[in-house]
C-alpha cells in the first residue's frame, strides 16, 4: 500500500499479516465446521442403539500440507466403520450347507452413513462459515 505525505511515498508491506490473518480464519471455520459436521452425525436417527457410538468421536486440530488444509473427526470406537459400512453379506450368491444357517439368522447391520453425513454437512457448513468470516 503506497500513500503519499507531502512530497513522499511511504511504502507498507503487509501482505504477511494478511496472511496469517487469512490462515487463521480458515482454521476457525474449519473447526467450527467439523464441529457443526460431527453434531449432525451424532443426530442422525438410526434404527440400531449406535448412540454411544457415534458419541465417541473426536474433531482434531486442523492441518495445513503442501496441497491445502484438512481437519479430521474422529470415531475412536471401531465398530463405527461397521455402522457405517454395514456388514451384509451378498444377497446374491448360491447358499452352501455351510453358511445355511447364516441365511436364517442374522445377516449384518445395515449402512448407517452417519459419516457420510458429517462429511456432506461439514462441506456445507465450511463453505458457510469461509463467507462469514473472510468478508
Amino acid at each position: 500500500m503506497a500513500v503519499r505525505l507531502s512530497g513522499k511515498v511511504k511504502i507498507d508491506d503487509r501482505w504477511a499479516q494478511y496472511r496469517h490473518g487469512l490462515e487463521q480464519e480458515t482454521a476457525k471455520a474449519l473447526m467450527e465446521a467439523a464441529r457443526v459436521g460431527a453434531a449432525a452425525a451424532r443426530a442422525k436417527p438410526s434404527r440400531y442403539n449406535i448412540a454411544s457410538i457415534k458419541d465417541r468421536n473426536r474433531v482434531d486440530i486442523p492441518t495445513r500440507h503442501p496441497r491445502g488444509w484438512y481437519i479430521d473427526i474422529r470415531w475412536t470406537d471401531f465398530r463405527a466403520r461397521f455402522f457405517e459400512k454395514g456388514t451384509y453379506q451378498k444377497l446374491g450368491r448360491r447358499v452352501s450347507a455351510r453358511s445355511r444357517a447364516g441365511v436364517e439368522g442374522n445377516r449384518g447391520v445395515k449402512p448407517q452413513r452417519f459419516m457420510a453425513l458429517a462429511r456432506r454437512v461439514g462441506r456445507r457448513e465450511l463453505i458457510l462459515a469461509l463467507n462469514r468470516r473472510l468478508r
